[in-house]
């Protein structure tokens, strides 16, 4: 099997697919197809729902990537279609993995960048684990990888510097968790023996050395950083890691840098609300079939009712939030102030971010408020626990995943910069439809600057869903029965969020790991994650210290271009 038969079935079946399709994408496909160059192909942004389309470009990009095969560096991540097209059509898996082991055999033959060289073997090691089949091109790979290491080490033993080695740990390290080869522990030993001695020697540990000499903690802590990363069975040499970063916390701690600010997604600054100035839009009530039967969900405040049922409004599936039995201002100040949120965010959506679009409310003559707002009818938690239950998780590429992060991110900063804090993140508060798109709910405790709080809160949020997501400031709170304590609302959010962002991740259980004496458990389980810039991220959100916790706008720098390739940047 080759390109020339999957290009058989581009030009027959899926091309049938779309042929007809009044799609103005689709008919220039359909019109040019195969005689399109890869780079007219990659032009093409095709809307996620539409599935034909995705199979038919997915299908086209490969043969052509196999054809024009090698072409460097600049292609990498078209290796994402086969993965696409593997999820779309299980049954072509054979066939897609035949020509992704070409093209991964013809760039990594040709190739003589290193760099180029690994990103080709990562590429693979996603591809190997999305479709579970064999590479040869991944073990070609790991032939050429293992070479250029043991030169590299072999260099380092003649003349270390900083610089060298921590390149050489930063590939070594991509070479062990994204390109996935196992057999690197004499690599490791090797290597990382040389950098220890490194930082022992330059900083005089020991004391046994010149007092003198040109100290550098700050280097010294990044390369233990780099050392203690590693899958490796060999417990001497983990003590003696742990030992190294004893003594260099002794003389300084690690100051934790955040990257320098990149291009993203403008975010307004200095929007504060105030939600006394805007006015609740309301709509006609206009009998909606509200019943037992329709009903999503169903919880009691103490002094008055939710529920969430399902209904249709100007030919939509709608969610209906109804608030009954209020009996008191107190309760009616705080659903205006949720509804109003809803609204504000409604105002402010667009792809870029994760907010409902908000309808209008209307009031029943019992006294019920009914907010109208966007259907989506599965929960993140539900989602989590269905693909831990199925073992689904496999097949999340990393552009789904930074498109997942940017745009949740993107969402919890502009809220933060309209003064809105959610309070409450957890699972069970976002909505997810069947291509990932994300909404944030439940604004019921949700804080407003210059209303609830001015730049920290002292009342700690009475929320007991949030159980096991709440930062460690509040948790630890919790359990010494205080009732209130000083806290940055947003550095309170970032965590929770970054707790719920690793639970998708994992698809483990988080619960129990936000206290501050279980910090360095969930540090341990963030290193272990494949992708390298989501480690840098989490071990950043996920800080027991607030003040070493990112902000949301500083955590989007984490995210690299190349993980959101769909979203102008």
């Amino acid at each position: 099997m080759s390109s020339s038969d999957l290009e058989e079935i581009l030009n027959t079946r899926l091309f049938d697919a779309i042929k007809n399709k009044p799609n103005a994408v689709n008919s220039e496909l359909a019109l040019r197809g195969i005689q399109m160059t890869l780079n007219e192909i990659k032009q093409y942004n095709l809307n996620s729902a539409d599935h034909d389309g995705k199979k038919f470009i997915s299908a086209l990009v490969l043969v052509k990537l196999e054809e024009e095969a090698p072409t460097g560096s600049s292609n990498i991540n078209l290796f994402n279609y086969g993965i696409e097209l593997i999820r779309l059509e299980p049954e072509l898996k054979d066939l897609v993995t035949e020509v992704c082991d070409s093209i991964l055999v013809s760039e990594l033959s040709e190739t003589i960048n290193e760099v180029e060289a690994l990103k080709w073997c990562i590429e693979g090691a996603k591809f190997k684990k999305a479709s579970g089949k064999y590479l040869s091109g991944h073990d070609l790979g790991f032939v050429n990888i293992t070479e250029i290491l043991w030169t590299k080490s072999e260099s380092l033993s003649i003349n270390c510097n900083a610089s060298e080695l921590l390149t050489t740990l930063d590939f070594l390290l991509s070479a062990q968790r994204d390109a996935n080869f196992d057999d690197l522990e004499t690599l490791i030993l090797t290597i990382g023996g040389i950098a220890i001695n490194y930082i022992e020697d330059k900083n005089n540990l020991d004391g046994l050395g010149n007092e003198n000499t040109q100290k550098d903690i700050q280097e010294a802590h990044r390369i233990l950083d780099y050392l203690q990363q590693f899958k490796i069975d060999d417990a001497d040499f983990r003590q003696e890691i742990a030992e190294s970063r004893q003594k260099c916390i002794q003389i300084e701690p690690q100051i934790i840098n955040i990257p320098n600010p990149m291009q993203f997604i403008d975010i307004p600054r200095d929007m504060n609300v105030d939600l006394s100035n805007i006015a609740i839009k309301y709509i006609p009530n206009l009998r909606f079939e509200i019943t037992d039967q329709n009903i999503i969900y169903a919880y009691r405040w103490p002094n008055f009712q939710v529920s969430l049922h399902k209904a249709i409004y100007k030919n939509k599936v709608v969610t209906i939030k109804k608030y009954s039995e209020v009996a008191n201002d107190s309760d009616i100040e705080r659903i205006n102030k949720e509804i109003k949120i809803y609204q504000v965010l409604s105002e402010n959506r667009n792809f870029s971010n994760c907010f409902l679009e908000y309808f209008g409310t209307y009031l029943e003559q019992n006294g019920s408020i009914n907010m109208v707002m966007e259907y989506q009818k599965e929960t993140l938690a539900l989602k989590i626990n269905n693909m831990a239950a199925a073992q689904e998780g496999i097949a999340r590429s990393e552009t789904m995943i930074g498109t997942i992060f940017l745009t949740l991110i993107t969402s919890f900063a502009l809220m933060k910069n309209l003064g809105i804090i959610h309070g409450d993140i957890k699972p069970e508060n976002f909505l997810v439809d069947e291509n990932f798109n994300l909404k944030i709910i439940d604004f019921n405790i949700s804080m407003v600057k210059n209303t609830d709080f001015i730049n920290s809160a002292q009342q700690i949020p009475k929320s007991v869903g949030n159980v096991g997501f709440r930062a460690p400031e509040l948790e630890d709170a919790f359990n010494e029965g205080l009732k209130q304590t000083n806290v940055n609302p947003e550095k309170s959010d970032v965590f929770s969020l970054g707790l719920v962002l690793l639970n998708f991740l994992t698809l483990e259980a988080v619960i129990g790991l936000n206290s501050t004496n279980k910090n360095p458990i969930l540090m341990k389980k963030i290193s272990e994650l494949p992708i390298r810039w989501t480690q840098d991220l989490l071990k950043n959100m996920l800080q027991a210290n607030p003040n070493n916790r990112t902000t949301f706008t500083q955590s989007l720098n984490f995210i690299p271009p190349s993980a959101t390739p769909s979203i102008p940047r």
